[in-house]
């Protein structure tokens, strides 16, 4: 049973996500039929670039390009700063800012959607003992999406 996938990419640019690349992701989750979105991971790992970090200052940018993987990606890892999750249940994507932490998180949730353990000591696979809301710099809501 397969319980997750992950689309590994180096110097990738928000650009990149464009109707190929939806496609792509697309044709691949087709092939698992019936999937629980709450239990099959499903992650975009970018890495490569040091200048990719997303913040107040450029998320406007990252808006329509994300909404068109709502649905489709639930975790990612923009490089080692930047985490994005994918809320079902809220439709929504958070983008946190999370200091050389994106990496880590983008791992640790992996582990908990595909194992769905979660230890006592949850601090260990999530260092931020606060959470990561603090971290957060921003929702953008798939609700909002015009016909593309």
């Amino acid at each position: 049973m397969v319980k997750g996938i992950i689309e590994v990419k180096s110097s990738f640019s928000i650009s990149q996500l464009n109707d190929e690349f939806i496609k792509k992701i697309d044709t691949i989750i087709s092939l698992f039929n019936e999937i629980d979105h709450n239990e099959f991971f499903s992650g975009l790992f970018v890495f490569g670039r040091a200048n990719m970090v997303i913040d107040e200052s450029n998320i406007e940018n990252f808006k329509n390009p994300l909404k068109r993987l709502c649905n489709k990606i639930n975790h990612i890892a923009w490089g080692k700063d930047n985490l994005i999750k994918f809320w079902q249940d809220k439709n929504v994507f958070s983008v946190y800012k999370l200091n050389n932490l994106g990496y880590s998180y983008f791992i640790s949730n992996l582990i908990v959607t595909i194992s769905k353990y979660v230890p006592d000591q949850i601090w260990i696979r999530f260092p931020i003992r606060e959470g990561k809301n603090k971290f957060k710099i921003g929702d953008i809501n798939c609700n909002e999406i015009r016909s593309i």
